[in-house]
């Protein structure tokens, strides 16, 4: 822990170790460079610390936690206080701590924190004077972890252990340096190293021997003076770039900040790269797309408009030519990009095959240049340049054509560096400098080859030369020792005998059998391309031998030293610190049975230095940043022993206790998904039968009576039947199955129905699966469980054509991405014919088309069954929302917890006739459920969703009035206090319970934990144009739980101010917010007259609740 707050004899010794690391500083400034900070529970120590307007100050001076003792001590600068102080304390999961006042005099106070959880993972300390309080944090990250607290019976004990403890640091700082000077002195050398093997390896020309020496390149029987230049040369120079030979073009290695500043901004911020030497070739005829698929290893049938995909150049004995990336900007031609130095090469051996098919190649390199906008900060840079509008959209590959400041520009969300945000940018060469110097003004930084190659490497992207094409051994590489492969190969039918089929199919076989830990296909592929990490000091390079257990088994193919920022804290509240680390990784080439986690040895310059075949070096599933993961590295984990069970049963009820307290009576809820049950509903919920079975099923020879298997289930099967008729009753529909216990069951089970309905004359074959189906993307807010990578998984087909599931979405609105675009969408359902359509989203504004929708499959006469899934807006089905089946609905299923009032459970409904056909459909869904998803199906929620059941339908008008109009409201409330709301401002920003605030990109996690220290509720939720949850913009908020609870419209604006002094002006509002809360406790919306009033009293002493 670093302590800011030190006396005069820590001020000699710092000045000291200032000196050193200023000589550091000096000659590595390259890394030091700031990264913004993601938030924490941390008050820093030595900072002071207003007290609201009191004139009173505190400052934190020492935290530290024992174990052992299960106790904290904090120390607290408190001479600027004036009035009378009180303190509180509670952990993370607001178990509340003891604090003890230990010592005080002259304004520095000693706390003792008692009876702290080992797994606290964080603790605030609330410091009150004069009615304004402050809250200081600390977390099991920061926190001073020592073995025994010790107090003083003065100051001048604790004046001494200040000074102890500051001697320490200073010492432990004093041999980091030592270390930095020694690691340092290490890379030099192996700088210099790499330095000569460049030059070794690259026709590296100075400026003064250029204007001597002229290189020449044959190029068809014609000769040019000088290197090739992009566009952007003189952009370079300017810049003070070093310059050197790249595959005959003249190119940056790095600029005057050096290559560690640059790959560090590149990860933190925007770096800029020329890629104009790429080639780019564009391909056009009627026969382009046989031609692709002949001499690309991808499956170019897969490419819709406006997408990209990486491909690779093979040749007949499966090696590597070239790796690519194929562009589908248009339905009339393709653009292929290939490496600068292979260029030449690749249209050698392309040009003489497309003569046997109609099309063309065209080199077009010259006439556009190409600008690799990399980083976290690059899409907030091009959203300037696009005055607003989407870049692309935000999958990897998303394509656009579009405008940028008047200039026209093709943008492909790829790139080179690993990074999750990132775009290459092509435009005209008139405007290439235009907008290099634009992305500059913008916040951009130019970076150089060098930067481009460590931050590849740290991605595990392969490079030509290296990874791909000759091997160190002097073999060719086979392409599927790259694991790129397994994407970049097809073998689908519409490729036919492409170019290296056979060999890449041998290939495929063996690396399958490797993956399966079966190495009998070694002969085929007999080494791969693996990442790998020195445990020992030094750094890697290419070509050096690969040992284990003293045989060699391959050699490094990349390697260097590569910067990183270091983080602290665990899962989202991690911190992306300023401090800055080396490592030294790399990739391999290495023989097929050496496994992830497998123990090497590399030989550096003749010394055997352990090493270690990791599963990566980076992540990027956590946008907006690039994450590297440092080989070792275990999270803390929650102490989960339990030594006296007796002990912890109590402390589990206290837990439970508290927790229930906080949610129903302190913290305003605002989860969408989620809403409180009454009383009764609860009650009901945990009676007999909870614990029993009633297993049943339709019997056809008893007349479709139910057979159960159990006895003693009359009630229940009482119960059922009433349930049965209310859900019925409240859908306006024929049959409801109410035996799945959840929204996602209710899908697995529909999915499941169709599949089986879709082969019931055909029970002899392998059954088919559900062709093309339509539904909104997650990304756009549609359903987890209406997605392949959800319930509808195992139930929908591949496309044999694009090799990727049959799933069509629903197009969005240019102007409004929460609604669906109806004209587009009826040209996609014309086009691909879905066999089912799903409507329904979990964030969710507006109503979904399913009239006009229903109107147009049936004008068309397209075969379809339209599904919507109502989990979120279940409880809203009536005159103030929809009415799904009087829309064309034909199956509805959902959740009963959300918007409705029930428990957590599911429900399918449908509204065909006994004599319909897709009355059979009906009938296998009801198998589908039982016995095909649930055995024992919760039988005491399915008793509180009776009386839920009966609440909706007594009481839904004036709750669907008052929650839809508490939403608008609460949307306009919280516009008016200055925060962003989504939605159409023209109905009021919502037709919904939703209501969607957008706080800023990649913010959303930060703001919602910090509301959550302040009893505010929220989802942080990523909006249709954001790239995943960790990159979260917005927060989602649903009125469903408070509307219950009596919030009408004066409660919701108090909400609103409450919210954007804590969101927009920093404020601690949480006092106020469980002040505002504690009015609100009764339920509203449900039976509590005298008598049910009575009859549950009673009914709870009988069941002992």
């Amino acid at each position: 822990m670093r302590l800011e707050h030190a006396g005069k004899k820590k001020s000699y010794l710092t000045a000291a170790v200032g000196a050193v690391i200023g000589y550091l500083i000096f000659f590595s400034s390259s890394f030091w460079y700031p990264t913004q900070k993601a938030a924490s529970d941390y008050t820093p120590i030595g900072q002071l610390q207003e007290i609201g307007k009191t004139g009173s100050s505190v400052t934190v001076i020492y935290w530290a936690y024992a174990q052992k003792q299960n106790a904290m001590s904090v120390e607290l600068d408190m001479s600027a206080v004036k009035g009378d102080v009180s303190f509180a304390a509670v952990d993370k999961e607001r178990r509340d701590i003891p604090v003890t006042v230990e010592f005080s005099q002259s304004g520095t106070y000693i706390l003792k924190l008692d009876s702290v959880q080992q797994d606290f993972q964080a603790v605030s300390l609330r410091v009150t004077v004069q009615d304004k309080t402050i809250r200081l944090y600390t977390n099991e990250g920061q926190v001073d972890h020592v073995d025994e607290l010790t107090f003083y019976s003065d100051l001048d004990g604790y004046y001494q252990a200040r000074i102890k403890r500051n001697i320490l640091e200073l010492e432990q700082e004093i041999q980091q340096v030592k270390d930095s000077i020694q690691q340092w002195d290490e890379e030099i050398s192996s700088y210099k190293e790499q330095i000569a093997q460049t030059k070794a390896r690259l026709p590296y020309l100075s400026q003064k021997q250029r204007q001597i020496k002229k290189s020449y390149i044959k190029t068809g029987g014609n000769f040019m003076s000088e290197l090739k230049r992009t566009q952007l040369y003189d952009a370079h120079v300017a810049a003070g770039a070093d310059m050197v030979d790249f595959g005959g073009w003249e190119m940056p290695i790095q600029y005057p900040t050096g290559i560690v500043a640059e790959h560090l901004y590149t990860r933190h911020a925007c770096g800029l790269f020329d890629v104009s030497h790429m080639g780019r070739l564009l391909i056009e005829g009627p026969e382009r797309i046989a031609f692709l698929q002949h001499v690309l290893s991808s499956n170019v049938m897969a490419l819709d408009i406006k997408q990209a995909q990486y491909a690779i150049i093979p040749d007949e004995n499966g090696s590597a030519i070239d790796d690519a990336y194929l562009y589908k900007f248009n339905e009339e031609n393709f653009l292929l990009v290939v490496n600068a130095a292979n260029t030449e090469k690749d249209l050698a051996h392309l040009l003489p095959i497309a003569k046997e098919y109609d099309c063309t190649i065209t080199d077009i390199s010259g006439d556009y240049a190409a600008i690799a906008v990399q980083g976290p900060k690059s899409k907030e840079i091009m959203l300037t340049l696009t005055k607003g509008k989407a870049v692309t959209e935000p999958m990897k590959n998303a394509l656009n054509i579009i405008e940028l400041e008047g200039h026209k520009a093709w943008i492909a969300k790829t790139g080179y560096t690993g990074e999750p945000l990132g775009y290459e940018v092509y435009v005209k060469s008139c405007d290439a400098e235009w907008l290099w110097n634009r992305l500059v003004e913008l916040g951009g930084r130019p970076a150089g080859l060098g930067a481009r190659d460590t931050l590849r490497l740290e991605a595990g992207l392969p490079l030509y030369g290296h990874e791909m094409g000759k091997g160190p051994d002097g073999s060719n590489m086979p392409i599927f020792a790259v694991s790129l492969a397994k994407f970049a190969v097809s073998f689908s039918d519409q490729k036919g005998d492409f170019i290296g089929r056979a060999a890449l199919t041998r290939q495929s076989e063996a690396f399958k059998k490797i993956m399966n830990r079966d190495f009998s296909g070694m002969d085929v592929l007999p080494r791969r391309i693996m990442p790998i990490t020195l445990l020992d000091r030094g750094v890697m390079r290419a070509g050096m031998e690969i040992y284990r257990n003293g045989e060699l088994v391959g050699w490094v193919t990349s390697g260097t030293m590569v910067p990183y920022y270091r983080s602290e804290g665990e899962g989202l509240a991690t911190v992306i610190t300023d401090e800055t680390a080396k490592r030294s990784i790399g990739m391999c080439y290495i023989a097929s049975d050496v496994l992830e986690d497998d123990k090497v040895e590399i030989d550096v310059r003749g010394k055997r230095l352990k090493a270690v075949i990791p599963p990566y070096h980076m992540r990027v599933d956590a946008p907006p940043f690039a994450r590297p993961i440092i080989y070792g590295y275990e999270p803390a984990q929650m102490d989960v022993k339990v030594d006296d069970r007796a002990k912890k049963a109590v402390e589990l009820i206290f837990d439970a206790t508290h927790n229930h307290e906080w949610r129903q009576r302190q913290c305003i809820n605002l989860i969408p998904s989620e809403n409180s049950a009454s009383r009764a509903v609860q009650l009901l919920c945990a009676s007999d039968p909870a614990f029993r079975y009633a297993e049943h099923k339709k019997v056809k020879s008893f007349y479709d009576q139910d057979i159960f298997y159990y006895q003693g289930t009359k009630f229940i099967d009482r119960v059922e039947q009433l349930l049965v008729e209310q859900m019925k009753e409240y859908f306006n529909c024929t049959e409801v199955e109410t035996r799945v216990i959840s929204g996602q069951m209710s899908n697995m089970a529909t999915f499941s129905a169709l599949m089986d309905w879709k082969n019931r004359l055909d029970r002899k074959h392998t059954p088919q699966r559900l062709g093309y189906v339509m539904n909104n993307h997650i990304i756009k807010g549609g359903h987890l469980s209406a997605q392949p990578m959800g319930a509808l998984r195992d139930y929908i087909a591949i496309d044999p054509v694009t090799e990727r599931h049959a799933i069509v979405n629903f197009p969005v609105c240019e102007d409004n991405i929460y609604k669906i675009d109806v004209e587009e969408t009826k040209k996609l359902i014309d086009q691909y014919r879905p066999e089912l359509i799903i409507f329904g989203k979990s964030m969710v504004l507006h109503k979904e088309p399913v009239a006009a929708i229903r109107k147009f499959v049936d004008e068309q006469n397209i075969p379809t069954t339209i599904m919507y899934d109502m989990a979120h807006v279940l409880g809203l089905v009536g005159d103030y929302f929809q009415k799904p089946f009087e829309e064309g609905a034909e199956i509805v299923t959902g959740s009963t917890h959300k918007t409705f009032f029930g428990p957590q459970r599911g429900v399918i409904a449908t509204n065909w006739k006994k004599e319909d056909l897709k009355y059979g459909l009906w009938e296998t869904i009801q198998s589908r459920a039982f016995p095909g998803s649930v055995s024992n199906h919760h039988l005491g929620t399915q008793l509180g969703l009776l009386m839920a059941a009966y609440e909706m339908n007594t009481f839904k008008a004036q709750y669907q009035k008052a929650i839809i109009e508490n939403a608008k409201h609460f949307a306009k409330a919280l516009k008016k206090q200055g925060l962003d709301v989504a939605g159409d401002p023209e109905i009021g920003y919502t037709e919904t319970h939703q209501v969607i605030a957008s706080v800023g990109y990649g913010m959303g996690p930060e703001v919602a934990e910090r509301l959550e220290r302040n009893n505010i509720i929220v989802n942080y939720q990523a909006t249709p144009d954001e790239e995943g949850f960790t990159a979260s913009g917005a927060l989602r908020m649903g009125m469903s739980e408070m509307t219950r609870f009596g919030f009408g419209f004066e409660e919701f604006d108090k909400l609103a101010e409450l919210m954007a002094d804590c969101i927009l002006r920093g404020k601690e509002v949480g006092d106020e917010v469980t002040k505002l809360r504690g009015g609100y406790t009764r339920m509203h919306y449900c039976f509590d007259d005298e008598k049910m009033l009575n009859a549950l009293e009673s009914f709870s002493a009988k069941i002992g609740l």
